[in-house]
C-alpha cells in the first residue's frame, strides 16, 4: 500500500485521532516524506488563508519561505525521531510571513518505516514581531547610547555601574570593562563623593534628575560635570541612566563672568570715588585761588569805595589808587588763568580747537612741569585720518589715566608717549622706567585704572594690551581702527 493511501487510512481509522485533530487549535497536518500534503485541520487554513483545496494543490516545500528549512527538518527527525519548537518562516496567502514552531514526529507502517510526518504548527508571528520590535529599540538605543558625545552610564538601584559608552571610557581613560562592575562613588573625588550618594536615593526615586558635581577624569584629573539622571529598565530590571557632561568650559565662563562683575563694580566704586576727589580737587582750587582772589578783590574794592566817597582826593591818594587799580589787574588776570587751567584739566579746549595731537603735546609738557617727572611725545599723522571726537576724548582720557597710574604706582623718572595716526589705524604706546609688576597678578590686583581705560578701548572699538615686568617699568598699547 503507497504511503499517502496508508496514512489515510490511518487517520480514518481512529475516530479519537480526528476529533483531537480537527479541533485543535494550533495548525495539524499529515505530509508524506516527500512533502506532498495528506491531510490539514481547520486551523491551518485560518492561519495561511487558503481554502482546503488551494492548500492541497501546492507542495509542501511551497509553503516555506526557505524550502532549505524543510531539509533541515527531515534530517533532524531521521537523527533524532521528532522535532520540537523548529522556528519556521511558512507564507500566507496575501504572501505575508508566518512565523511558526513546529513540533513534528515521523509517522511509521505496521514494519516500522517512517512513511511520513505528522506535527502541530503554533503560530508565533506576534511573539516574533514584539521581539523584533524590542531588537530594534534596543539597537537604537545602543546606537544612541554608543554616539551620544556625552559618557552615559547605566546603574543598578545600588549604584553599581552595569554599562558605560565609549564616551565614558575616553572621559575616564579606561576600557568598558575596568568601569562595568564598580560603585559609582570610587569615580568621583573623595571631598564630593558624600555629596551625590546623599543624593542617589532621590536619583532612584526621581525626586531629583539633575546634580553639579565632580569626577575623576584620565590622569587623574579633577573633572566639574553636570549630572542628568533617568530612571529605566535594563535588562528586565530597573536601573538609572545617567547623563555626565564635562562643564569646564561652562566654570571658567562662569569665573570669568564673575570677575567681570566684581571688576566692573569696584570700577563703579572707582569711578564714583574719582568723582568726589576730582570735586574736592575742584573745590580746594577754587577756593585756595579764586576764592582768596575774590576777597581780596572785595576788600580792595571796598578801599577804593572808601577813597572816592571821601569827596576830596589830593596827589597821594590818587598814587594809591593807581597801584591799586594796578595790583587788582593782575589779582583779575590771575584768576582768569586759574579758571583756563581748571577748565583745561577737566577738559582742554585745545582738544575740540585743534585735535589730539596738540592736546597731548600741552598735556605731556603740563604733566613735567607738574610732576618733574620727564615726559617725552613722539606723535605722528599722516594728515588723512579724521577722528570722531568720541575717540579723541577716549584716547585722551586713556594717555590721562594712564600718567595719573604712572604718579601713583610706578615710581618712574620718564615716561615715552609714541602715536602713530593712520588713515585707516591708530596705535598708542606708552612706557615707563618704573618698578613694573607680576603682569600674573593683574585680575588679583584689579587694577581700576587699567580697568577703565580697558573700558574706554573697548567703547571705541579698541584693544588694550598691558605687559610689564617687575624692576623693568609697564608698557600699555592701544590699537583702535579709524572708520
Amino acid at each position: 500500500m503507497k504511503g499517502a493511501e496508508y496514512l489515510k487510512k490511518i487517520i480514518q481509522g481512529d475516530h479519537k485521532y480526528r476529533d483531537l485533530f480537527e479541533n485543535n487549535r494550533d495548525g495539524v497536518y499529515i505530509t508524506t516524506l516527500d512533502g506532498t500534503v495528506v491531510d490539514v485541520n481547520n486551523a491551518i487554513m485560518k492561519l495561511t488563508g487558503y481554502s482546503r483545496k488551494e492548500f492541497f494543490r501546492k507542495h509542501s516545500t511551497e509553503h516555506y519561505v526557505n524550502p532549505a528549512d524543510r531539509i533541515k527538518f527531515q534530517n533532524t527527525i531521521k537523527k533524532d525521531g521528532f522535532v520540537k519548537d523548529f522556528l519556521v518562516a511558512l507564507k500566507t496567502k496575501s504572501g505575508k510571513h508566518l512565523y511558526c514552531m513546529l513540533t513534528s514526529t515521523g509517522l511509521r507502517d505496521d514494519r516500522n518505516k517512517i512513511i511520513g510526518y505528522h506535527g502541530i504548527i503554533h503560530d508565533v508571528t506576534e511573539i516574533k514581531t514584539k521581539e523584533r520590535i524590542i531588537s530594534e529599540n534596543e539597537k537604537k538605543f545602543r546606537d544612541l547610547f554608543e554616539s551620544s558625545p556625552d559618557p552615559i552610564f547605566v546603574e543598578s538601584l545600588n549604584g553599581t555601574v552595569l554599562d558605560v559608552n565609549r564616551a565614558a571610557c575616553r572621559l575616564h581613560g579606561v576600557s568598558r570593562d575596568k568601569l562595568t562592575g564598580r560603585h559609582f562613588t570610587a569615580l568621583i573625588p573623595k571631598g564630593y563623593r558624600k555629596l551625590v550618594k546623599n543624593n542617589f536615593d532621590n536619583f532612584v526615586s526621581g525626586k531629583l534628575n539633575r546634580l553639579e558635581s565632580y569626577s575623576i577624569g584620565k590622569d587623574n584629573k579633577i573633572i566639574p560635570v553636570e549630572l542628568r539622571v533617568s530612571n529605566i529598565t535594563y535588562e528586565s530590571k530597573p536601573a538609572i541612566l545617567i547623563h555626565v557632561r564635562d562643564i569646564s568650559e561652562r566654570k571658567k565662563a562662569e569665573e570669568k563672568l564673575k570677575s567681570s562683575y566684581e571688576q566692573l563694580r569696584q570700577l563703579a566704586k572707582h569711578l564714583q570715588n574719582a568723582r568726589e576727589e576730582e570735586s574736592s580737587r575742584i573745590a580746594k582750587e577754587l577756593h585756595d585761588e579764586l576764592g582768596q582772589a575774590v576777597t581780596v578783590l572785595k576788600l580792595e574794592l571796598a578801599f577804593i569805595g572808601n577813597k572816592l566817597s571821601a569827596g576830596i582826593l589830593n596827589d597821594d591818594d590818587i598814587c594809591v589808587l593807581k597801584e591799586k587799580t594796578r595790583s587788582l589787574m593782575e589779582l583779575v588776570n590771575g584768576s582768569i588763568d586759574s579758571v583756563r587751567r581748571i577748565s583745561a584739566h577737566l577738559h582742554p579746549v585745545i582738544l575740540d580747537e585743534l585735535g589730539l595731537i596738540p592736546a597731548i603735546e600741552w598735556y605731556t609738557g603740563d604733566f613735567t612741569k607738574r610732576t618733574g617727572i620727564i615726559c617725552t611725545a613722539r606723535l605722528y599723522s599722516d594728515g588723512g585720518a579724521i577722528l570722531n571726537p568720541d575717540v579723541s576724548v577716549a584716547i585722551f582720557r586713556i594717555i590721562q589715566e594712564s600718567l595719573t597710574n604712572i604718579i601713583r604706582h610706578s615710581s618712574a623718572t620718564a615716561v615715552r608717549i609714541f602715536l602713530n595716526m593712520k588713515k585707516t589705524h591708530l596705535s598708542v604706546k606708552i612706557s615707563d622706567n618704573g618698578k613694573g609688576f607680576d603682569i600674573n597678578r593683574l585680575d588679583e590686583m584689579r587694577s581700576n585704572g587699567i580697568t577703565g581705560m580697558n573700558e574706554r578701548a573697548l567703547s571705541i572699538g579698541g584693544v588694550l594690551i598691558v605687559s610689564s615686568k617687575i624692576n623693568k617699568g609697564t608698557i600699555i598699547s592701544l590699537s583702535i581702527p579709524v572708520p
